[in-house]
């Protein structure tokens, strides 16, 4: 009887979504001025791959506002600005989502500035397929990193995933270390799993009547 409800259990909860898999999240790749790294598309240009000693793709660090440091996720990032009618932007097409399951979307997210009038405060805004889901931190100028979540429920097998700033105030943010998990919390119960536990529950019924 315990094997049978924790084979149900398993069934029920172990076994109900897929895992989407999210590529290159670290953002990994050489510099590239006007370039992403792999596994990633420029939506808008053009954001570019850099780490703390190659501002805007670029080899040193002079054109940095406020003093860089390393991203807690290691290695290079991508920077984006914006400025009034230009908000840089990228993202990827990720496949393997569960409908009707929520899902959680994190990253670290820095404002270092650019030396040419890139100034201002600024957050980082997410959509899927298009849609805005919300907006990280209003981050001023600084020298560290920070770390921001948002969740959203999948509404379909696959989506695209991207990013930009809030503003179009004239700033240059540096995001990295992008994850997506599942928040194991599902919004649309799926009628497969859902008959399964009732045949086990009706099983368990007859066989407690039959054992009586």
């Amino acid at each position: 009887m315990k094997k049978l409800i924790g084979l149900m259990f398993y069934f029920v909860v172990g076994s109900a979504s897929a895992v989407p898999i999210l590529l290159n999240g670290s953002l990994t790749d050489t510099i590239d001025n006007g370039g992403v790294p792999s596994g990633w598309n420029i939506i808008s240009p053009s954001p570019d791959t850099m780490d703390e000693n190659s501002n805007v793709g670029f080899a040193g660090n002079g054109f940095f506002l406020a003093t860089p440091s390393a991203s807690p996720d290691g290695s290079t990032w991508v920077g984006m600005a914006s400025l009034s009618g230009t908000l840089e932007s990228f993202g990827q097409v990720v496949t393997g989502f569960s409908i009707g399951f929520s899902y959680d979307l994190s990253w670290y997210h820095a404002n270092f500035g650019y030396d040419f009038g890139f100034t201002e405060a600024n957050a980082i805004q997410v959509l899927v397929d298009g849609n805005i889901i919300g907006n990280g931190a209003v981050l001023p100028i600084g020298t560290g990193w920070f770390n921001e979540m948002l969740s959203f429920t999948a509404t379909s097998t696959s989506h695209q995933i991207e990013f930009r700033a809030l503003f179009e105030d004239s700033s240059y943010q540096s995001i990295d270390g992008i994850r997506l998990s599942e928040s194991n919390i599902s919004t649309i119960p799926n009628p497969a799993i859902f008959g399964l536990f009732i045949f086990g529950l009706t099983l368990i019924a007859f066989k407690s009547n039959f054992t009586k």
